[in-house]
């Protein structure tokens, strides 16, 4: 007996044959891995549990921003419908610059490995890389910026 002799024609799970007995082994696939035919624009529907190929109405679906939160909004697996005030996970970008803490977006200090990478465009800082973090510390009040400006508190002001 050999593996393909063993096949269930189920994608949820691994058939194996046994050596032992010309018994075949069964074990399931790992949870949450895409199953079944693809629905409407080759979407996946379904999703394995347990060796079982169910249903998963949220997979594919976006619970959007309803409260212009972009850290709240869940679909609940695998019934598929919203839960507008359910956290995104803790890490969760947000806002392309910052993470989700307890259903809030907070912005991420920049990483870096050099100093050109904390470039924050800023004639009245210096931009420094430090231990993979960006540092901005502001300039001495009074430094030229600008075309015609000085350095106040980390800010430019022009000077007609």
């Amino acid at each position: 007996m050999d593996d393909s002799e063993c096949d269930d024609e189920n994608e949820c799970t691994t058939n194996t044959c046994n050596p032992f007995g010309d018994l075949c082994d069964t074990d399931p696939v790992m949870n949450e891995t895409p199953c079944g035919p693809p629905g409407q624009d080759g979407l996946v529907l379904a999703r394995c549990e347990n060796g079982q190929c169910l249903p998963d109405l949220c997979l594919n679906r976006d619970c959007g921003d309803p409260d212009g939160n972009s850290c709240t909004g869940v679909c609940i697996s695998p019934y598929g419908f919203c839960d507008d005030d359910a956290n995104l996970p803790n890490g969760t970008t947000c806002e392309n610059t910052g993470e989700c803490f307890n259903g809030e977006c907070l912005p991420t200090i920049p990483r870096c490995q050099r100093d050109s990478d904390c470039e924050d465009f800023n004639d009245c800082t210096e931009d420094r890389c430090q231990a993979t973090f960006c540092d901005f510390d502001s300039l001495p009040n009074g430094t030229p910026c600008g075309l015609n400006g000085q350095c106040f508190f980390g800010g430019c002001l022009d000077f007609f």
